[in-house]
């Protein structure tokens, strides 16, 4: 079975740090990139061997989780 990964939460966690590692209120948009790209490294060296390849899973307007995972967020609105 494939790895996923949602892309969007990687993306949003990689900026969250970045923000926070340098107090500013702007963003190195390539550091960023580099932050995002190491992190997806990162977890297909880690899972690989024993998953397989990462999927990277993006969301759009309509999402993919539930038909991933049915109970995912199932008693929210």
């Amino acid at each position: 079975m494939p790895i996923l990964v949602d892309f969007n939460q990687i993306a949003i966690s990689n900026l969250m740090i970045s923000l926070k590692m340098g107090h500013m209120e702007t963003i190195e948009e390539g550091m960023l990139r580099h932050m995002i790209l190491n992190s997806l490294r990162f977890n297909r060296n880690k899972f690989n061997e024993n998953y397989g390849e990462l999927v990277i899973c993006c969301d759009g307007k309509n999402t993919w989780r539930r038909d991933v995972f049915p109970y995912y967020k199932r008693n929210r609105k």
